[in-house]
Parts: C-alpha cells; sequence; structure tokens
C-alpha cells in the first residue's frame, strides 16, 4: 500500500534539513579544499543549493 502524500509543512521541513545538510557540506569544502573529505566540488554544491533554496521559495510562497 503506498504511503500517504506528504503535506506542505512536511515537505517545508524535509527541504530546510536538506538546505542545511548540503550548506554543512558546501562550508567543510570551503573551508578545508582538497583536504576535505567531501567528493563533490565546491562549483556543484552551490548550484545543488540554489536549487534547494528556489523549491524552498516556491513553497513558501505557494497558496495554503
Amino acid at each position: 500500500m503506498p504511503k500517504k502524500k506528504l503535506t506542505r509543512i512536511q515537505i517545508k521541513k524535509k527541504v530546510i534539513t536538506i538546505r542545511k545538510a548540503m550548506y554543512d557540506l558546501f562550508l567543510d569544502k570551503f573551508s578545508y579544499g582538497t583536504a576535505s573529505y567531501v567528493s563533490i566540488s565546491l562549483k556543484k554544491l552551490e548550484e545543488m543549493y540554489g536549487f534547494m533554496t528556489g523549491i524552498f521559495n516556491k513553497i513558501s510562497l505557494a497558496k495554503r
């Protein structure tokens, strides 16, 4: 049986969690550079963070 559909608040909380985790990865990669264990480029992390911010803004501005 499929799960129930997520509510807007649940989605918003999950997106916030993802954004915070990605920001932590970005800071680690920025601070330690090649010594960091983050295996993704800084440019790609920045791109993904911007994408998630767009999703967050879209959810925040949507009708309730």
